[in-house]
């Protein structure tokens, strides 16, 4: 069945107090125990709470540069925020990826989850000790693993923007939100986006980023497996509004024009009616999100 059991209850598309924690529909959490905790908090150093801040937005983030950790933070003062992440890397909550080389130097350091910020995690409802175990695998990511996430925080900031332009207000679950929420897709998205225009009309997406190297096998099991979702009717059966619409990033222009080929052969085959739209990621990295960005199939 292509969908996630039920942790915590119906996801609460449009009553979100906190786009880390989502209460279940009987205002109870249901959180697994804890495993592999091999710091007491007696061990741990005390951190403060935009250090904490830090640590659970690289939990849902994954990878974040210090500049988008920064703006996250609604900081203007970067030397605190250089401050706060020397410390936490010092102290082995955070591990770094930051070269002196030439050429390298002057791009912002990448930030991750140490293992003892994991071990601070543990102690938090919030977050999810399968997740968690992430930390161990993160150091040998390759950077093209890296790049990926990096550039979903940016899709943020690129709505951020978008959004207030337009006098609109929007919620961004990243993977991470969404791994404890049921009737998602079991092949989770890289993000999930509302947006509620001035006129309270509340669009959905999801919204899958291609990279560089993406296999065609990885890039038809990825439709497939919405189109399984769709027609399963597991969205439908649960929620009032309608499907979200599915946003599609592609790194080039031979996976743009490869999807635009397939997506409808395919769905003329299934004979199902779902949205899909195509951009280009270095259109979004150079104009963020404007009108003309996305192209219907």
């Amino acid at each position: 069945m292509p969908v996630h059991a039920v942790k915590k209850g119906v996801l609460r598309l449009n009553d979100v107090d906190s786009l880390i924690s989502i209460p279940s529909k009987e205002g109870k959490e249901n959180i697994s125990p804890r495993r592999g905790d091999y710091y007491n908090s007696m061990q741990l150093p005390s951190l403060t709470t935009k250090q904490t801040e830090i640590l659970l937005l690289l939990y849902r983030y994954r990878f974040l540069t210090s500049t988008q950790i920064q703006q996250f933070l609604h900081h203007k003062n970067n030397t605190r925020i250089s401050l706060w992440l020397k410390d936490l890397y010092d102290k082995k909550i955070l591990s770094r990826i930051y070269s002196k080389t030439i050429g390298e130097i002057n791009k912002p350091a990448i930030y991750y989850l140490g293992l003892k910020g994991r071990a601070h995690l543990l102690e938090n409802k919030n977050c999810l000790p399968e997740l968690l175990n992430r930390v161990y695998r993160e150091k040998t990511s390759s950077k093209t693993f890296q790049n990926h996430w990096i550039f979903v925080a940016d899709l943020y900031f690129h709505y951020q923007k978008a959004t207030n332009e337009e006098k609109a207000t929007f919620q961004f679950f990243t993977q991470t939100d969404l791994a404890d929420f049921a009737y998602a897709p079991l092949s989770l998205p890289d993000a999930f986006i509302t947006v509620t225009e001035s006129t309270k009309t509340t669009k959905r997406y999801f919204v899958e980023v291609f990279d560089e190297n993406a296999r065609r096998d990885d890039i038809r099991a990825c439709i497939a497996s919405y189109c399984k979702y769709f027609r399963g009717k597991y969205w439908q059966d649960h929620y009032t509004f309608p499907f979200p619409k599915i946003l599609l990033i592609c790194s080039n222009d031979n996976t743009k024009e490869y999807l635009s080929r397939f997506i409808p052969t395919t769905l003329e085959k299934e004979e199902i009616d779902l949205e899909f739209f195509l951009a280009l990621k270095s259109d979004i990295q150079k104009r963020g999100i404007q009108v003309d960005t996305w192209e219907m199939i």
